[in-house]
């Protein structure tokens, strides 16, 4: 029993792809390490301060890597990096280097000054891009050093500067050429978005002309140069910052944590803010010109042609009395249209991501809607059943659960999850935010569903979600309306 008491506490402290210390391990060492500086400077007059300075690593175009070859081999190209980062520096130069989540490891070096730490983080960039398992990959580091002064008190404070230094280093290299107007996008890539009919999921309750806007000069089918973007790079981006943002909540998941309430009455916490913050710093470095909408620090470029929304953790009510129906939200609109969407659930281990004409896939298999066209052996789920209460569709609510064949609470994005990887067959959100539907309508509709308000609109700005397979999509819609 002891040695599996041990191995679990080893384990609990070490990331499972690199088998380093894990992000919070890491954040305990560089927090009692600044907790020691400040002492020193602080309280021991004369005492001698040794210093220590942290270099943050990211690996370079890990996405393309990932397009190349798949998401298996990058991770063990993680852990290779992640390895030979650990085993660079001399035994004279003892380091704590840990896995910080997505493509990041840092590596913690005491006795160094910020000179010497750069000089030892410039031998871990060349030794990685040495390395043959490595070098047939074009894999590269880049890196930021930072050493602590008296205005540190804690770990994110000494991160974000190493993450500065990073960002600066990265800008002063020479920028690629633009691409010419006329230059053709790389075969093969998903790059045109073609707004198809939902002709298969009728609105009854609309008799709108559901046409979509075409530029004036083109077809649905030949868009217009402003259109053009690939979507499988946003898509595995999207993917992999979601991943990272997961890393940092899951850090905190099942911890006592402090619960703060906004205006609106919602619970928020660290965990939310410190994901967000992450996922809007990544999209920056790699997408500087493109919009951003978060559920917790708002909007920033409102007007750019791609925008990316975003929830850190959907489901914070769950996220805090430790149930693990949470997860990573990110959508993204390119001219007002859902193109990619992702849901990433770090606790459950299963993300399911999404972009327009590349169908969806759930953990990297594809994934569909159930076939499912009967309400009486039909799963039927809602976020919360108490929503309903005083609702306008409250009476249709009760006639949907009375015709179900089993109703459940499995709710927030989780419903919605269940329903595109034809586990649930319908799930019923009342009220929706923008951002918790941003990657929905993309995800159910690629996986063969429907995703609509309850008015039966296509949109993620209707203020509530229904998603459900089109056999059933119309009848439940009649149902939630007294029609049926």
């Amino acid at each position: 029993m002891e040695r599996i008491a041990e191995t679990n506490r080893r384990l609990a402290l070490t990331d499972p792809l690199t088998s380093l210390p894990n992000r919070r391990h890491l954040e305990r060492h560089l927090d009692q390490a600044l907790a020691h500086a400040v002492f020193a400077a602080f309280h021991q007059a004369g005492a001698r301060l040794r210093p220590f300075s942290l270099v943050l690593f990211d690996v370079d175009d890990f996405k393309r890597l990932n397009e190349r070859h798949g998401y298996v081999a990058g991770d063990r190209v993680l852990a290779t990096v992640g390895a030979v980062l650990s085993r660079v520096c001399p035994n004279a130069c003892p380091a704590l280097t840990a896995r910080l989540g997505g493509d990041e490891f840092v590596a913690i070096l005491p006795g160094k000054a910020t000179d010497q730490a750069r000089k030892a983080a410039r031998r871990m960039a060349e030794a990685v891009a040495r390395d043959p398992a490595l070098s047939s990959q074009g894999v590269t580091v880049s890196f930021g050093v930072a050493a602590p002064d008296a205005t540190m008190r804690h770990h994110r404070e000494l991160l974000a500067a190493a993450d500065r230094d990073l960002h600066r280093r990265r800008a002063a290299r020479s920028r690629p050429a633009r691409r010419s107007p006329g230059h053709s996008p790389r075969a093969g890539a998903p790059h045109i978005l073609v707004r198809r009919s939902r002709a298969d999921c009728p609105n009854p309750r609309s008799s709108r002309d559901r046409a979509h806007h075409v530029t004036p000069g083109t077809s649905a089918m030949t868009p217009s140069r402003r259109n053009i973007f690939d979507l499988q790079e946003l898509e595995r981006s999207a993917e992999e910052f979601a991943r990272a943002a997961g890393e940092i909540a899951l850090g905190y998941f099942r911890t006592r944590i402090k619960v703060d309430t906004k205006a609106d009455g919602t619970p928020v916490t660290i965990a939310d803010r410190e994901a967000e913050s992450l996922l809007r710093a990544e999209i920056r470095r790699r997408y500087p010109d493109h919009g951003i909408v978060g559920e917790e620090h708002g909007e920033v470029l409102p007007g750019a042609p791609v925008r990316w929304i975003l929830d850190p953790i959907d489901g914070t009510k769950s996220f805090v009395h430790g149930v693990p129906l949470w997860g990573v939200l990110i959508g993204i609109e390119v001219e007002d249209e859902p193109v990619v969407g992702v849901v990433h659930l770090p606790a459950l281990g299963e993300t399911v991501t999404a972009a327009k004409g590349r169908g969806c896939r759930w953990n990297g298999a594809p994934c569909s809607v159930s076939s499912e066209n009967r309400l009486d052996r039909s799963l039927v789920l809602t976020t919360n059943e108490t929503a309903m209460h005083g609702h306008p569709d409250e009476a249709g609510w009760r006639a949907l659960a009375a015709a179900a064949h089993l109703t459940r609470g499995w709710g927030d994005c989780y419903g919605h999850v269940l329903v595109a990887t034809g586990r649930a067959q319908v799930m019923v959100d009342p009220g929706l935010a923008s951002w918790d539907a941003a990657p929905l309508l993309t995800i159910v509709t690629e996986a063969g569903g429907c995703f609509t308000d309850l008015s039966g609109e296509s949109t993620i700005h209707g203020g509530s979600g229904v998603s459900s397979n089109p056999a059933l999509h119309s009848q439940v819609l009649k149902l939630l309306a007294g029609e049926a």
